[in-house]
């Protein structure tokens, strides 16, 4: 197997070794290649990459392996996967074989949120965006994070449209369900972060415990997937939820600019670090229950946030 290849059938299998240990893996999952470009843009700021790509289709994989290769880029590998369970389930599959080569993974796709208004989605995306690949000495701050063993993940401070849905949605039920099979016991009062719109980095062994739910594409719905209450959502906030109830360094990262809406917010970028469960008790229903906006006003406390270095930077902001 090759760098630059397709894997046109989900039953064919990687070689191993040609991966690259010491390497961040970055998984996108491209439903919308006219939406690939400026990904392929982004993260060029993450140098020591390997791109794994999975799309829908032949035709899809064929668009998008012509504009990596245009765009120079040397590392990476497009696998052809059902369209079931949107970006949420390749990323497990990937886990589970690819990904466990690696310390720490990128995930990303091509957001369009087509059920709104085109303004409102291409506003969510590029704040995603500039908070997944930041400048490229932010970038190495947060592999340094991540490289700590007992490190989590590095989440986008959510996008103040969508900051109210930060909570259990219709999923409380189902994500209950889920980890109690893992053996993790919680609550409404839960304290609850999760990466809204599924773009963020992690240590790959945060994430591993997923596996364990032996979960199948077929345990996704197939498209149209709804709004809320599918195993996609579910598995989204159990991304959050897992490395938080195994006690790991987990944090939000405030780019410093107006892209996630908050005019009134602190105009220097900073990681936020995320209160572990231990310190959580039922009085802090309020960060599901109000979302976002309501831990914007509490949680950027210079004690409990890393003030990001900023260096020059050929790659600009």
């Amino acid at each position: 197997m090759q760098r630059g290849s397709v894997l046109n059938s989900p039953k064919q299998n990687l070689a191993f070794n040609n991966l690259e240990r010491g390497k961040i893996a970055i998984h996108c999952h491209v439903y919308y290649p006219e939406l690939l470009y400026e990904l392929a843009i982004a993260w060029q700021v993450v140098k020591n990459r390997f791109i794994f790509i999975t799309t829908n289709t032949l035709l899809k994989a064929n668009i998008i392996k012509n504009l990596l290769d245009r765009c120079g880029e040397e590392s990476y590998l497009i696998k052809i996967v059902p369209n079931r369970g949107r970006d949420i389930a390749p990323l497990l599959s990937l886990l589970k074989h690819e990904l466990s080569a690696y310390e720490i993974v990128i995930h990303c796709h091509t957001k369009k949120t087509p059920q709104e208004n085109a303004i409102f989605g291409s506003s969510w995306r590029d704040s995603l965006l500039k908070a997944t690949f930041p400048v490229e000495s932010i970038a190495e701050q947060f592999e340094g994070l991540l490289l700590e063993k007992n490190a989590g993940f590095i989440m986008p401070w959510p996008h103040f449209a969508i900051a109210h849905n930060v909570n259990w949605g219709a999923n409380f039920k189902r994500i209950n369900s889920l980890l109690t099979l893992l053996g993790y016991y919680i609550y409404r009062h839960t304290f609850l972060f999760f990466p809204a719109g599924s773009f963020f980095w992690a240590r790959v062994d945060s994430l591993t415990p997923l596996l364990k739910l032996n979960l199948r594409t077929e345990d996704f719905c197939a498209e149209p997937t709804p709004g809320d209450g599918a195993m996609a959502h579910a598995i989204e906030r159990c991304i959050g939820l897992i490395p938080m109830l195994q006690n790991r360094k987990c944090y939000a990262y405030w780019s410093g600019v107006f892209t996630d809406g908050f005019l009134e917010a602190p105009k220097q970028e900073q990681l936020v670090l995320l209160p572990p469960q231990q310190e959580v008790n039922k009085y802090s229903k309020t960060w599901f229950e109000d979302g976002m906006q309501k831990a914007a006003e509490q949680s950027m406390l210079r004690q409990r946030s890393i003030i990001i270095r900023r260096f020059a930077c050929k790659n600009g902001d």
